[in-house]
């Protein structure tokens, strides 16, 4: 038979256990809890590294596309009342694509990875070039009916309205 004073040694026995299992789990969750905030800021990290790569990618995407491609620098050379239909063509398809990429930036400063400054300088150098038009303002009323409404706003209050960067 158990007696009442064993019952409460066993009663206090099992007391401390719990305790120190409440406390070995708390132990367990933080060290858990520490572990995943080093694994979010390593991989915050590395989201950073890959938009700032698919910032830099765009950058040289742009030259190589004439480079690559002779017929677009001297199409970009000429009078836009000299271009015939098919150069036209040329121009607003080449237009559209520095238009993508210009809707990019653009998210890509709404997004936090790229800074509105550079955004708006890069953009308004580009639109605004005198010369080696690449034909975003040729392609700007073609592209508006694709674009999404926050990008159109931000195209005419920060490049187009301002004008070109003296």
């Amino acid at each position: 038979c158990i007696r009442d004073s064993d019952w409460t040694k066993w009663s206090a026995i099992a007391e401390i256990f719990s305790a120190i299992a409440i406390v070995v789990t708390l132990l367990y969750l933080a060290v858990q809890t520490n572990q995943l905030q080093v694994q979010t800021a390593q991989n915050f990290e590395l989201m950073e590294r890959e938009a700032a790569r698919a910032v830099e990618d765009r950058r040289y995407l742009l030259s190589d596309v004439v480079l690559n491609n002779p017929v677009y620098l001297e199409i970009m050379l000429k009078d836009k009342s000299e271009l015939t239909e098919l150069e036209r063509e040329q121009m607003t398809l080449l237009g559209i694509r520095i238009l993508l990429n210009f809707e990019a930036l653009h998210e890509d400063v709404e997004r936090g990875t790229s800074t509105q400054d550079y955004a708006e300088r890069v953009v308004r150098n580009v639109y605004w070039r005198p010369t080696l038009d690449y034909g975003a303002k040729l392609a700007w009323e073609t592209y508006k009916g694709r674009a999404a409404p926050e990008f159109i706003e931000w195209m005419d209050e920060y490049v187009i309205e301002p004008g070109p960067i003296e």
